[in-house]
């Protein structure tokens, strides 16, 4: 269904090849590489040592830190009461067969709008890191002599200078072409 929604999946069955370690495949190979973690825990989930060891309260703050987002699903309520104390405080909503086609798009909505703000985010970053390159590497030529703004006075002053007031006018109708007028 995930891939139906042009999500890429890591799913171990799939992805863990013949004689490689789970340990390693599923901790190094795929979900430190993943942007979201799904995890459904069932009644025969919370037997599995395996899922114990997928969440984890140090694997779960590593995925904090390392921005994946966790998306923990129960099978029925009732499974929420047999987790442990600190994986009960996390929001996990059922998902079964009666809530299925409603819960789903809400799971594919969440990894899209956590990704698309992963994105924004790492655009705003570097865009941040230009710009303060940018005010690094400012300099005027004058006289042929390179002057390097040394404090924030000279930068003020030079904003100044250039922060000037452009007045743009609009002006629209419909029996001849759009036009704009630029005023100083």
């Amino acid at each position: 269904m995930f891939r139906k929604c042009k999500i890429e999946t890591w799913l171990d069955e799939i992805d863990i090849q013949h004689g490689d370690s789970w340990l390693k495949a599923i901790f190094e190979d795929g979900i430190s590489k993943c942007d979201f973690v799904f995890v459904y825990i069932s009644e025969n989930s919370l037997k599995s040592s395996m899922v114990e060891k997928e969440i984890d309260a140090s694997i779960i703050m590593q995925l904090k830190q390392n921005d994946i987002k966790l998306l923990p699903y129960v099978s029925d309520s009732e499974i929420r009461g047999l987790l442990r104390v600190d994986l009960q405080a996390i929001q996990m909503p059922v998902l079964d067969e009666n809530n299925f086609d409603s819960t789903f798009p809400i799971i594919i909505s969440n990894i899209w709008n956590h990704y698309y703000k992963q994105k924004i985010s790492k655009i705003i970053r570097e865009k941040d890191l230009e710009i303060e390159n940018l005010e690094l590497k400012m300099k005027m030529k004058k006289n042929e002599k390179e002057i390097v703004l040394a404090d924030d006075k000279e930068f003020g002053v030079i904003f100044t200078r250039l922060n000037k007031d452009i007045k743009i006018e609009f002006s629209y109708s419909e029996n001849s072409d759009d036009s704009i007028k630029k005023k100083k």
